[in-house]
């Protein structure tokens, strides 16, 4: 039952590459990452799940998940005003770390420290932190 220990362990691995595959696949399909974004994505994923937990990793996909549909609502009239993130709405590289890289650090320090618990607090905090604003500009225009 190593799945449930935090940390580098044959759990966490496997775990996470399985979340990690179904990302890279489904990123791809759907748009949600342009194909630097999915190779950002994925390295900043086994960070977060091999360092951290791959629980952790289901909280930031859940935001990859929830901030693409805020992307795509009212897409078409946020791009009559130039407001769109992209022709298409797809993310790259750059929005990939500066959204999860702090989640990604905090990771790595959870794990240098064995502290994960304190870390997860933080881990939740940067993660809420991004998605406060990546809806707030996605709602608010």
């Amino acid at each position: 039952m190593d799945y449930l220990l935090e940390g580098i362990n044959q759990g966490n691995l496997i775990i996470t590459s399985i979340v990690m595959l179904v990302l890279v696949i489904s990123s791809t399909k759907a748009r949600f990452l342009d194909t630097a974004g999915v190779a950002a994505a994925a390295f900043i994923g086994l960070l977060v799940g091999l360092l951290g937990h791959w629980s952790w990793l289901l909280i930031l996909l859940s935001f990859l998940v929830f901030s693409h549909l805020a992307t795509k609502w009212k897409f078409e009239e946020k791009k009559s005003r130039n407001m769109a993130e992209s022709d298409d709405g797809h993310r790259g590289w750059v929005n990939v770390f500066a959204n999860g890289g702090i989640p990604a650090l905090i990771a790595t320090i959870a794990f240098l420290n064995e502290e994960w618990e304190y870390g997860l607090w933080m881990f939740g905090a940067a993660v809420s932190v991004a998605a406060a604003d990546t809806f707030a500009s996605e709602f608010g225009c």
